[in-house]
């Protein structure tokens, strides 16, 4: 297994052949966004070196695919966006583009039945 110290990341990004996450796929077919957002930080200190460094330490397995990353707070999936927009179009399966809305406002929460004909699955991740 690759060590990986977000403290001190290294020059280049570790080789990920044999790494089977959603961000190393995406990381290998953009050699060059580790060089361009290695040395960004969101508002409150997280770096882009934390939030790949889950795929980066587990190598995962070709048959069990999993998302390699990790978004430390809210902001890192607009600052590291070239990561986590396609991580995200690639966990749902989303040929098109949207735009994923977070809302952190509690008073904006409804008590509502999201699928009352229970026809689709809902998922939530908590």
């Amino acid at each position: 297994p690759i060590e990986f110290d977000p403290a001190d990341p290294p020059e280049d990004l570790p080789d990920l052949s044999g790494h089977y996450s959603m961000a190393a796929e995406v990381l290998h077919a953009d050699p060059d966004m580790w060089s361009k957002l290695k040395g960004l930080t969101t508002a409150l200190g997280c770096d882009f070196a934390t939030c790949i460094k889950p795929g980066i330490e587990n190598r995962g397995h070709r048959m069990i695919k999993t998302i390699g990353c990790v978004a430390a707070d809210a902001e890192c999936y607009t600052t590291f966006a070239d990561l986590f927009q396609p991580v995200v179009k690639k966990w749902h399966s989303s040929t098109e583009a949207t735009e994923h809305i977070i809302d952190l406002e509690p008073s904006n929460l409804v008590d509502a039945v999201v699928d009352p004909g229970a026809v689709d699955v809902v998922r939530v991740r908590l």
